[in-house]
């Protein structure tokens, strides 16, 4: 087989199943931890989308508070 694995997806496929089965080999960190530390290595750049809509609600959030606040003063 020259040293190919065997599954789908090689050692992720076995990482996640891993994550979904068995407990934290982390020092017992939570399995959610571990769940979003896999999903951030195997998909990056949606990790980096996230992050960004989140920093964008965040922001529009704290700009709305302060209008109302000065509305209403």
């Amino acid at each position: 087989m020259g040293g190919a694995s065997a599954r789908p997806g090689g050692r992720r496929a076995g990482r996640g199943r891993a994550l979904l089965t068995g407990p934290s080999s982390s020092g017992g960190k939570s399995t959610s931890t571990d769940l979003i530390r896999w999903a951030v290595a195997a998909f990056p750049s949606m990790a980096a989308a996230e992050c960004t809509v989140l920093i964008v609600l965040a922001v529009r959030g704290l700009q709305s508070l302060r209008s109302r606040r000065r509305n209403h003063a």
